[in-house]
């Protein structure tokens, strides 16, 4: 979605409203723009690296794809004030109406995946710790294994 928006800059499409902002963009109408399509790329952008980290580091587990669409949705939500889109009631964007829809279910997916996973055995998937404080059928890491005594000297 990302490379998308540098698309639509390219083409000229999906742009923001006047804005006099120093960043703002004339996209040939001799109208400076907010480039909402840029706004879009550093949303995307930022997102992936911080769903990488927070993979690497093993945080949210389970809950990535989540909290990408949940921030989206907020993202877009927000954007939706400087983009030239038709209101469609009470002031908001099919895309704004959209996303205050999502976001609720979105939210009770994650609390009732949190609630779920702790209460369930192992063997279907829950979280639950070893005498090591780890999670059951984790991967230890090799420098953690006990380490085999040699009896050839002996």
């Amino acid at each position: 979605m990302g490379v998308g928006g540098l698309a639509c800059f390219v083409g000229g499409c999906c742009y923001g409203i006047p804005t006099s902002l120093p960043w703002a963009v004339d996209f040939g109408d001799g109208v400076t723009r907010h480039p909402t399509q840029l706004y879009e790329f550093a949303f995307h952008a930022t997102a992936a690296a911080v769903l990488f980290t927070l993979q690497q580091r093993q945080l949210l587990r389970d809950q990535l794809i989540k909290l990408y669409i949940i921030a989206y949705l907020a993202f877009r939500f927000a954007t939706e004030f400087i983009r030239p889109e038709q209101v469609l009631w009470v002031g908001l964007t099919g895309y704004q109406l959209a996303s205050l829809a999502l976001i609720p279910p979105f939210i009770l997916l994650w609390v009732q995946d949190v609630t779920s996973l702790t209460r369930q055995p192992a063997w279907r998937g829950g979280h639950e710790l070893d005498d090591t404080g780890r999670q059951q059928g984790s991967v230890v890491p090799p420098h953690e294994l006990p380490q085999p005594s040699c009896k050839i000297d002996q």
